[in-house]
């Protein structure tokens, strides 16, 4: 990341990864991986402890972007949107449908 995108707004789209643990093996820590394979290190923030709980969601967030001391590239997440349910949801319709399908079909095969 170039260091004139620092304080930048962005949107982005990925997955939420964990980053850093807890000694008890807590998640204390979250990025945003992008389909790129850049990875964002949720710094701070309101929505931050929210995060925490979706690891492996995939969510567009919207944010600042920042940079570590050791350089390591962050975003403030100001919102986000959680993509997985309605995928879910949707996938769910499709196989019952397609699995009432697939009946209908072997019975048609049995009556040849």
């Amino acid at each position: 990341m170039k260091h004139n995108k620092i304080g930048r707004e962005v949107r982005m789209k990925g997955i939420i990864t964990p980053t850093d643990w807890d000694d008890d093996g807590n998640v204390t820590a979250v990025a945003v991986a992008t389909p790129s394979e850049d990875e964002y290190l949720v710094d701070g923030g309101k929505l931050r402890e929210k995060l925490l709980k979706l690891i492996g969601g995939e969510v567009v967030a919207w944010g600042t972007l920042g940079l570590e001391k050791k350089g390591s590239k962050t975003i403030m997440v100001n919102n986000y949107e959680l993509l997985g349910d309605e995928l879910e949801e949707e996938e769910e319709e499709f196989s019952d449908e397609e699995h009432s399908e697939d009946e209908d079909f072997e019975q048609e095969d049995e009556e040849w």
